[in-house]
Parts: structure tokens; C-alpha cells; sequence
């Protein structure tokens, strides 16, 4: 490892992130010199785990570690007026906005005379402490896998619908800047109802 190190500090003068394949605590000259270039390592048989997808990714703590490496060192974003939403014209409503999950982290809305690409993050729909979706972008994922409608029957719909999906309409709301509500209540399929179109590619 001390060798490795060495090879990176000659080579780069930047922080980096290491991530080693055998498990066990680094040497004492490792560790000094890992503070020295401002670097972290992750030991990765003993930082990952299986997510919910069955897929191997960094566990809660070795993400909150990556998180707070970023913040630290990452340069400030250039502005992106699609950070605070898109180009939305005056006088449009919800049923004129289309959402389509491109896949599990970003989807493309359109609203008349513009369209674009968008991270969740970038709706503010990120974990804070671990920078993973919140329950209000799952629960987007599940009206768009059901065509915009969502029922009691429905396998994704929780005791605590209600509540997720106002929340979810006042991100929507705070995102768009279009007034009304895009999520309503429909007696009818004692349900809720997407007032835009959504769908995924999937």
C-alpha cells in the first residue's frame, strides 16, 4: 500500500478516493500519508452490502464518509438554470407536463416549448446524510410504473400515502412553479391521480 501511495502523491497533487480490495486497518505510514494528500480509502469487504436491488453498493456509513469527501473538496457547481427548474411559459398547467422515468435517477419532463433531463437531486429529492433517493422519488417511480394512477390495491401504495404524496406535490410545486395540484384525489378509484402524464421507458 505504502508504494501505491507514493505512486499517487508524485503523480497527483489533488485529493483522491482509494479503495482497496483486502479488508484490515492501514499501517501507520499509510494513514500519514493519506492525510497528507487529503485522501480517504475504503477497505471494500468491509463497506459495501447489498441494496434493495440486489446490486453491491457502499453501505450508510462509507457513503456518508464519500458525501462529506465531496463537499469538502468538490468545486462549487457552475449555475444551471434546470437546478431551479425548467423554462415553464406563463398561464401552464399540469395536464400539460409529461414526466418519463429515463431510469431509476433521472427523467425527462417536458412542458410546452421546452424539455429536459433531470437528476433528483436536482428536485431536492436526495437523503441529506446519504444522498440516496427519499421515499417522495420512490413514490414517483410507482405512479409513473402505474400510469399515473395509484390505488389502495396497488402493491406500492403505503399506509402512508397520503402524507408522502403531499409532500410530493409541494416539491413538485416548489420545482415547476405551476399553480394547482398535480397528484389529486380521485373518489372515483378512491385513489390518487397524477394530473400530468408519467410513464417510464422501461
Amino acid at each position: 500500500m505504502d508504494a501505491s501511495l507514493a505512486y499517487l502523491a508524485a503523480v497527483s497533487n489533488k485529493p483522491c478516493v482509494i479503495f482497496r480490495s483486502s479488508g484490515g486497518d492501514l499501517d501507520a505510514n499509510s494513514q500519514l500519508m493519506l492525510q497528507r494528500m487529503q485522501s480517504i480509502e475504503f477497505a471494500l469487504p468491509l463497506c459495501t452490502e447489498l441494496d434493495d436491488r440486489g446490486i453491491v453498493a457502499l453501505n450508510d456509513s462509507a457513503l456518508q464518509r464519500l458525501t462529506d469527501f465531496r463537499r469538502q473538496h468538490s468545486p462549487p457547481p457552475e449555475p444551471n438554470p434546470q437546478n431551479r427548474g425548467l423554462d415553464v411559459p406563463a398561464g401552464t398547467t399540469w395536464n400539460s407536463v409529461q414526466i418519463r422515468f429515463i431510469d431509476y435517477e433521472t427523467i425527462r419532463v417536458s412542458v410546452p416549448g421546452s424539455s429536459g433531463i433531470i437528476h433528483y437531486t436536482q428536485l431536492g429529492m436526495a437523503n441529506s446524510r446519504n444522498a440516496k433517493p427519499v421515499k417522495q422519488w420512490q413514490l414517483l417511480r410507482t405512479y409513473a410504473d402505474n400510469h399515473g394512477v395509484l390505488t389502495w390495491r396497488d402493491s406500492g401504495a403505503a399506509q402512508n400515502v397520503k402524507k408522502q404524496t403531499q409532500e410530493l406535490n409541494k416539491k413538485l410545486i416548489a420545482w415547476l412553479g405551476i399553480e394547482g395540484t398535480p397528484i389529486e384525489y380521485d373518489r372515483s378509484i378512491k385513489g390518487y391521480r397524477t394530473v400530468f402524464g408519467i410513464n417510464t421507458d422501461g
